[in-house]
């Protein structure tokens, strides 16, 4: 069995896989891009994607 057939077994569908060092990497990699040029603050919408883990 595939890890994605394992994944959507256990958990349903749908179901969103993230890569916590991924995705603080590319936070950062974002954050410095904007922030070169203007004063930024980065906010994670919680209510039009709510993923429990990531807010």
């Amino acid at each position: 069995m595939k890890i994605e057939e394992y994944i959507v077994k256990k958990f349903g569908t749908p179901v969103f896989v993230l890569e916590r060092k991924k995705l603080i990497n590319n936070f950062y990699t974002m954050y410095e891009a904007f922030n070169r040029y203007y004063p930024t603050v980065i906010a994670y919408s919680y209510k039009t994607n709510y993923l429990p883990y990531i807010c």
